[in-house]
């Protein structure tokens, strides 16, 4: 059996920090990504993200990174909300 170092456990500790979760975030409802707010709208994804960081820059939309399921597994997605 081998024997555990100090190394072998720092390594653990790296790898454990680095490593993205596996589960996605619960999005909070009001939050929107951009394909979400294309379909809403009626727009093309193009013309939806040219809107969107348009009212982002003119500090309408607020904007967060949630981590959501793809068939790769969890992935950072930004996602707006409009400021009130």
């Amino acid at each position: 059996m081998k024997k555990i170092t100090a190394e072998d456990l720092e390594n653990a500790a790296w790898l454990a920090t680095l490593q993205v979760p596996r589960t996605p975030d619960k999005v909070p409802p009001g939050w929107f990504t951009v394909l979400e707010l294309a379909e809403k709208i009626k727009k093309s994804r193009e013309q939806t993200s040219s809107l969107v960081s348009a009212a982002f820059k003119r500090g309408e939309l607020q904007k967060k990174t949630f981590r959501v399921m793809t068939g790769r597994g969890p992935f950072p997605v930004p996602h707006y909300k409009r400021v009130k």
